[in-house]
């Protein structure tokens, strides 16, 4: 049988039901308080502020980021590792494989203001424009189709602590919600992006040091 130390979860915290309500025994609660699944902005360079470079659009201000304003939801980010099965007589071990990315989507509400269906639509003209009939996006956008898009998480003075970086996302799906008189609420544009790495990071971390240490 294994012996397991409550201690070594939360040190001197450990849960104790107070029934007077004096000695402050839900003091667990509130030290170990999470992040709020709402307190997050998403960056996509190049298409959140001003794209004059796109198409001849302009699009809001140097300080105003469209994009940022417009998302209202982002799927689950992650990565996964296959495995290897390996028979050994009647045993059976298992080993990381190869490595995959998965998708995620990103919804934007439709703004009057700033015209972010314009820079998301043109973002995904870079990967095939149906106006030309070509893949290549450099007409419309110099730097190319792959950006690096960071998701930042919020703590609750709504300052950055955390990031997640997607390398060489570029969107892969780009749709239109429904048009239905008889809803009540913004109309609202999906993207689904693809991305090549992701990585979870310290806000302020230095590429040489804290990079490539883990998130504690």
């Amino acid at each position: 049988m294994v012996d397991i130390d409550l201690s070594d979860f939360f040190g001197d915290a450990k849960r104790a039901v107070d029934i007077g309500g004096l000695t402050g025994g839900m003091e667990l609660f509130h030290r170990f308080d999470s992040y709020r699944a709402y307190s997050w902005l998403i960056q996509i360079p190049g298409i959140g502020g001003t794209i004059g470079s796109i198409a001849g659009h302009f699009v809001g201000s140097t300080t105003e980021n469209v994009l940022t304003l417009a998302a209202k939801q982002v799927g689950q980010i992650g990565y996964n590792v296959e495995d290897i099965m390996v028979d050994r007589v009647n045993d059976k071990f298992y080993f990381p494989g190869r490595p995959s990315t998965e998708e995620t989507v990103v919804t934007f509400d439709n703004l009057l203001k700033g015209e972010a269906a314009v820079g998301l639509w043109n973002w995904m003209r870079t990967t095939y424009d149906p106006i030309t009939g070509t893949h290549s996006g450099a007409a419309i956008d110099t730097a190319g189709f792959k950006k690096n898009v960071d998701i930042i998480l919020l703590d609750h003075n709504r300052d950055p602590q955390w990031c997640a970086r997607l390398y060489g996302c570029w969107p892969k799906n780009w749709r239109l919600a429904e048009f239905n008189y008889s809803l009540n609420e913004f109309h609202s544009i999906e993207v689904t992006l693809r991305y090549d790495m992701v990585g979870y990071y310290k806000n302020g971390a230095t590429v040489f040091e804290d990079l490539i240490k883990p998130a504690t």
